[in-house]
């Protein structure tokens, strides 16, 4: 069947086109934007506080990171080989 082994392609090429942008999209910070102050600053009063920063991934999460990518990329590929020899498997027969 022609439409399986295109929907492998497709997933497996939509996954790797998609690989690179994990870690582009994990590292991103969010900063919380406070509208500048127009009252007169006293001396008395604190400095703003700064921005919110999430604390840095351990090594122990990003072991764990790569550990899921690699399973999740084992899973795609064995799924894509499942589905693939089964269509070839459905063209055998129906040649016999």
């Amino acid at each position: 069947m022609r439409s399986a082994s295109r929907l492998v392609i497709v997933a497996l090429s939509v996954f790797v086109l998609a690989l690179p942008a994990l870690p582009a999209a994990a590292s991103t910070v969010v900063f919380e934007q406070q509208p500048p102050s127009t009252a007169p600053a006293n001396p008395d009063d604190t400095a703003p506080a700064g921005p919110s920063l999430e604390p840095a991934d351990t090594e122990a999460e990003q072991s764990e990171q790569q550990r899921k990518i690699v399973l999740g990329v084992a899973s795609v590929v064995l799924v894509g080989i499942v589905v693939w020899g089964r269509s070839v498997r459905r063209k055998r027969a129906k040649a016999k």
